[in-house]
């Protein structure tokens, strides 16, 4: 009882939050989730059969196919942790008892999300390259069903364009190294049980000032939020704007050639287009940037080491 004492309360997922509160942040993270990165890691798997045979430029299938990977173990990781632990909570009325296991998914959770945004600027600079040089990006080496390469030919190809996701994971890798540590297990007393129990709490890294500040709130914002967006708003920006002088180049040609019903085809492919390109900006501008907010409240308001 003495050891109880000298310990601090568990809060596990509770907090200091009303129950409403509390239920819907269960009912949000855990079910909901669930339900979401199942979905979501079906879907990954049929793009990945799709673009193994698909005959498309070979870099931008192994670009594809490496995002579609990572968004995976993104989404299997924030399954365990954060889905698991809430289900656990709202289902059972227990705690999550796995919490190394949890602390080791941060990690990986936080890796997978910025190779995932990285690939997601990889892939918009190909498709930028496609829409302003496309004679020399049909040049370029096609993969697929129908192909007449001999077998290391092809093997050459695929494993040059798996270079630059390669070079992409090891970068995060390295950049991400330190999230690993952001996390630590700590014994606490459950109230409720009147027993010694353990929650995850952020450790002394976490709470330096110094790496609140430099690391998550400005480093991060460069590379894996802020940054990103910027370089990818303005790719997209320039992409659409050739899109539309190609569209409009070609509208004038099939003018002169009097095929008025193809210039209606092309229109309506020029609005689709654009539709995309602005569908996936805002797409990542929803789910990418949100968390440089949280990072910069973090950096603000959570009490330092």
């Amino acid at each position: 009882m003495l050891n109880a004492q000298s310990q601090s309360n568990c809060s596990f997922r509770a907090g200091d939050d009303s129950p409403d509160v509390r239920l819907f942040d269960d009912i949000v993270s855990g079910p909901i989730t669930t339900v979401v990165v199942v979905l979501g890691v079906i879907g990954n798997a049929k793009s990945i059969k799709l673009l193994a045979h698909t005959r498309i430029n070979v870099k931008m299938a192994s670009s594809l196919i490496a995002l579609a990977i990572w968004d995976i173990v993104l989404l299997v990781s924030s399954l365990g942790y954060y889905s698991l632990a809430a289900s656990t909570h709202l289902f059972l009325r227990a705690n999550w008892p796995f919490n190394r296991t949890a602390v080791f998914l941060h990690g990986v959770f936080a890796l997978a999300n910025t190779i995932s945004t990285w690939l997601l600027i990889e892939v918009t600079v190909r498709r930028f390259v496609a829409v302003a040089r496309p004679l020399d990006w049909t040049a370029k080496a096609l993969v697929g069903k129908g192909t007449k390469r001999s077998r290391w030919k092809k093997t050459k190809t695929i494993c040059a364009a798996a270079r630059m996701p390669l070079i992409l994971t090891f970068a995060a890798f390295i950049v991400n190294f330190p999230v690993s540590f952001e996390l630590e297990v700590e014994d606490c007393l459950d109230v409720a049980a009147m027993t010694i129990s353990q929650q995850i709490a952020p450790s002394a890294l976490r709470l330096h000032p110094l790496y609140k500040v430099y690391y998550r709130a400005i480093l991060s914002a460069a590379l894996k939020t802020l940054g990103p967006f910027v370089l990818i708003s303005g790719l997209t920006v320039a992409m659409v704007v050739g899109m539309r002088r190609s569209f409009a180049r070609r509208k004038d040609i099939l003018d002169e050639q009097h095929q008025s019903s193809l210039c209606e085809s092309d229109e309506d492919k020029k609005q689709t287009l654009q539709w995309i390109s602005t569908i996936l900006l805002c797409k990542f501008m929803v789910f990418r940037c949100w968390p440089i907010i949280l990072d910069v409240w973090e950096a603000a308001t959570l009490p330092s080491q």
